[in-house]
């Protein structure tokens, strides 16, 4: 029994992780069962056993994905030395720098993102989640009380940031844009905590 759930988590996860690629490259209109079975090396009926329809696979894949963010930022973390511009930095990197790189990757990026105010709303709102506490949890030891004057509460400094970022992607030009208004935000940051 416990060997047949950890298979079917196996497959879950193959089908998850081909996904995020195939609908980068097909967008999600274009995308078809046939393709996720194929890129997962499974068959049709094999793939709705673990999944009722691409929409369920394509929520599935985003969650895993920002999943995936979330492990990589904390393994970065854990390396990094505890200084407030380096651990901003690394965060900003991966939610927000390696997300659009990935995105921009596909010629759909438009109806990819539009996902996101449709049916994938909840997964939007994971990301944003995701992002705001692993932004928290970095910046609130670096908060003294002399900050209170220059800055808000460290959880309100946390949102804004991500909320900075969270339609970024519709207005930079390009990834060198993106990290110019990443410069910004992390030397304002820097300057508000005083440090």
């Amino acid at each position: 029994m416990v060997q047949e759930i950890m298979q079917q988590e196996d497959k879950r996860k193959k089908v998850l992780e081909s996904a995020i690629d195939v609908f980068i490259r097909h967008g999600y209109k274009r995308t078809t069962m046939t393709d996720l079975a194929e890129a997962a090396e499974m068959s049709r009926p094999a793939v709705y056993l673990l999944f009722r329809n691409k929409e369920d696979i394509f929520k599935a894949s985003l969650s895993w994905y920002i999943d995936c963010i979330r492990d990589r930022t904390a393994a970065r973390l854990l390396d990094c030395p505890a200084e407030l511009e380096v651990g901003l930095r690394t965060i900003l990197d991966e939610w927000v720098i390696k997300s659009f790189e990935h995105r921009m990757q596909s010629p759909y990026v438009q109806e990819l993102m539009a996902c996101k105010f449709t049916f994938a709303v909840d997964e939007s709102r994971y990301w944003l989640e995701g992002f705001q506490s692993q932004l928290f949890e970095w910046i609130e030891p670096f908060w003294r009380e002399e900050c209170a004057g220059r800055v808000a509460d460290c959880s309100q400094l946390a949102r804004c940031t991500v909320f900075c970022f969270y339609g970024a992607g519709d207005v930079v030009t390009d990834v060198d844009d993106l990290r110019g208004l990443v410069d910004t935000v992390v030397r304002q940051m820097v300057i508000a905590f005083d440090i």
